[in-house]
């Protein structure tokens, strides 16, 4: 009414912000050196992947489940940074997908281990549960230290692959 928010909402804006930016920072920088280099279907394509999808997916349930326990704050929040972070990515099939996710029924809390990407090739979910593996890894470290920014997915983005997997 006024314009307060309340001590809970304030906390779930500043938990949203710090997601938001970590995950923000690692699209954008992909974004820049793959169009400066001239890659930018390469760029879409991952973007759009099942690597995308399970690190997008296994980032937000991770983070979020050290702070909040309600499934409705989660899916608002998620579904807010989704929103700001995919904005003119052309990134729209990741984010359809993503938000058809968050809103199933059946949304495990075990973090995404049971769920796929909908796709009957293994490859694809092979890459799928990549990213919720590399994102659970990403959010640990990055809780554990704040300075420990995430790369996961950078990496992927630039390479289609990840650092270590040289």
């Amino acid at each position: 009414m006024f314009g307060f928010k309340s001590r809970r909402q304030k906390k779930l804006d500043e938990i949203a912000d710090t997601i938001g930016a970590a995950l923000h920072r690692q699209i954008k920088k992909a974004n820049d050196v793959m169009n400066e280099s001239g890659e930018l279907d390469q760029y879409l394509e991952r973007i759009n992947g099942p690597f995308t999808g399970g690190y997008l997916y296994s980032f937000l349930t991770n983070y979020f489940s050290n702070y909040i326990t309600s499934r409705k704050d989660v899916l608002q929040q998620s579904k807010d940074i989704l929103n700001e972070i995919l904005s003119g990515e052309n990134a729209e099939l990741v984010k359809v997908r993503l938000n058809e996710r968050l809103q199933a029924e059946d949304m495990s809390w075990d973090h995404g281990k049971d769920i796929s990407w909908e796709h009957d090739n293994e490859i694809y979910e092979m890459e799928f549960k990549l990213g919720l593996v590399s994102a659970e890894e990403d959010v640990r470290d990055f809780i554990s230290n704040s300075r420990n920014m995430p790369t996961k997915l950078t990496d992927f983005l630039l390479n289609g692959k990840l650092a270590s997997d040289s």
